[in-house]
């Protein structure tokens, strides 16, 4: 096999560069973790103001991320075969029969059970 380097330099901030690197690290077989995009320094911390209500912002973890989390845990070479069934148990569990149709309120708590598994 014949290997070539590659540099690349991203924005980790924007989710978009931050996703598209785990896609592509995703496809070549580097089983790395998804990592959350880094805060952008010129921002405040916005701070959620508890009001009682049901918070309609959109969840912090995509579909494509969790996609991409499945498809490491899955397709490791030392627990993919032993994870396989686990995933799919949890995304019933959750009312789904794959990623996309999980409903986008369990987009977190599913990343959470991924992030878990060991």
């Amino acid at each position: 096999m014949s290997l070539i380097k590659i540099e690349a330099q991203i924005d980790a901030t924007n989710p978009k560069h931050v996703e598209a690197a785990c896609t592509f690290l995703q496809s070549i077989g580097n089983s790395t973790e998804v990592a959350k995009p880094a805060p952008k320094a010129n921002k405040p911390v916005e701070t959620k103001k508890e009001t009682g209500k049901k918070d309609t912002d959109k969840p912090s973890v995509t579909l494509n991320e969790i996609r991409v989390a499945i498809q490491s845990k899955t397709k490791d070479e030392d627990h993919g075969e032993r994870f396989r069934p686990l995933v799919k148990k949890k995304l019933t569990e959750l009312g789904a029969n794959n990623a996309s149709t999980l409903k986008e309120e369990k987009y977190e708590e599913f990343m959470e059970f991924l992030n878990n598994l060991k």
